[in-house]
């Protein structure tokens, strides 16, 4: 459901970034592969939510791009706060985001 949310925000034009998100995903422990350690981050906020599409992405594109293009776009645009998206401190060392 929250992928769907995130979905519907896009399909609308609407906010995505700076958001409290009604649907949470739940965030498991552990998962085969990649998978973040800090499980600290608020699930509402649109972190939580990429961190979940970003590891089904991994397991049917393992050699998809969509770390470096998230990153490359958060450089673009240094002016997005990437704590109000529920990104916790050095995310960006997490396994997932590797």
């Amino acid at each position: 459901r929250a992928i769907n949310d995130l979905r519907n925000c896009c399909a609308h034009h609407n906010r995505i970034w700076n958001r409290n998100y009604s649907a949470m995903p739940q965030l498991p422990r552990k998962l085969s592969g990649n998978w973040i350690s800090n499980f600290d981050t608020p699930t509402y906020r649109l972190y939580a939510v990429i961190c979940c599409i970003l590891h089904c992405l991994n397991a049917i594109e393992p050699s998809n791009t969509f770390v470096q293009d998230f990153k490359a776009l958060l450089t673009a645009h240094p002016e997005v706060d990437t704590a109000a998206m529920g990104c916790p401190d050095n995310w960006q060392t997490e396994p997932l985001w590797k």
